[in-house]
Parts: C-alpha cells; structure tokens; sequence
C-alpha cells in the first residue's frame, strides 16, 4: 500500500467513524426529545445501541492500525528486500549493533561508516533505528548515498511518524470514540438522586 492509498483508506475510515459519531449524537438528542421516556427509559434504550456503536468503531480503529502495519511493512521490504536464510545471521546481527545506537550523532556516524564499508546490512539496520527514533540526520545521511530510495524513504519515515506522534495518537482515540451521553431528564419529571446523568 502506497502513502497515498494509505491516507485515502485513513480518510474513509475516519469519515465512517465521524458517521457513526454523528447518529450516536442524533440519537442522544432524539432521546432527550423524547416527553414519554424517564431517564432510565432513556439509559435503557441506549444501552442497547451504544455496544455495537463501540463495536464498529473500534473494529474501524483496528483496520486503520492494520492498514499502517501493511504501508510500513511494505515500505519496509522495498527498501530492506527479502532476505535469504544466509542473510538471516547478518541481519540479526546488524540489527543488534543498530540497537545499541543511542545518539542522533552516533547513528549519522555509524550509518556514514557502514556505508562507506559497504556493509549494506547494518547501513539498513541503523536506518530502521533512525526512523524508529526520528533521527534525521542519519535518515539524510542514507538517502543522499540512495537517491533511489528517496521516496520511499521519505514515505516510510512518514509513516514511523504517524505512528509514534502524540498527536496523532490524541485525535485518533478520539476519531474512534463514541461522544459523551448526555441525557437529560423530562421536563417536570421527579428527580432521582440515585440515577446518574451522563
């Protein structure tokens, strides 16, 4: 799955999880419109949406962390390829090194290094890393030796920081959560101190 479609498919589950918020808000009010309903009428009949409502929407929140788990893997293999069981060593083995890496700096020099030994494995392994923590300076260092893998580069990077923003993080749990239920009681209707409106 490319950025693009990623984003198209990110955009048409947001859209069906702000449907779904909006009959959940429709229904609220219908409620609350409703003269004939106490407010455990009223609570009565929204339980009976409001799981499946949950449901849907979490069922979307999962497709949408499906969707960035195939764009990243994808990405992934494009620029690391298949490896041969041969190569299975090397890589452990690369990714091991890469991992000690703690440093911005240190991962820009580690990566220029392999590069420039042409140990392709670990100039990968560190590029993971890098992306995984954001740290440009090693992710520029490895495009500007493979202006081939630019794009992709740049499309996975996009995706490491989909995933790991906070902010992102923030209006997703809210894109796929359902609003808060407010009922209201009926007009002229007694009081119950022991039911809770929400």
């Amino acid at each position: 799955m490319t950025l693009d479609n990623l984003n198209t498919k990110i955009n048409t589950l947001r859209d069906e999880a702000a449907a779904i918020r909006r009959d959940f808000s429709t229904e609220i009010a219908a409620l609350n419109a409703n003269p004939s309903l106490t407010i455990a009428g009223k609570r009565e009949l929204l339980d009976k949406i409001e799981p499946e409502l949950r449901t849907k929407l979490a069922n979307l929140d999962a497709e949408e962390s499906k969707a960035l788990e195939q764009t990243r893997q994808g990405l992934q293999r494009q620029i690391t390829g298949n490896a041969s069981e041969g190569d299975v060593v090397a890589f452990r083995d690369a990714h091991d090194r890469a991992g000690r890496l703690e440093s911005e700096v240190g991962a820009r020099n580690a990566i220029t290094q392999a590069l420039d030994v042409d140990d392709v494995e670990l100039a990968k392994a560190i590029l993971h890393k890098s992306m995984a923590n954001g740290w440009t300076a090693a992710i520029d260092t490895y495009t500007a030796a493979r202006p081939d893998m630019s794009g992709t580069i740049r499309d996975l990077t996009a995706v490491h920081r989909w995933s790991n923003s906070d902010e992102v993080s923030i209006e997703r749990a809210m894109a796929y959560q359902l609003p808060e239920a407010r009922l209201q009681p009926t007009a002229n209707a007694a009081v119950n101190p022991n039911v809770r409106y929400r």
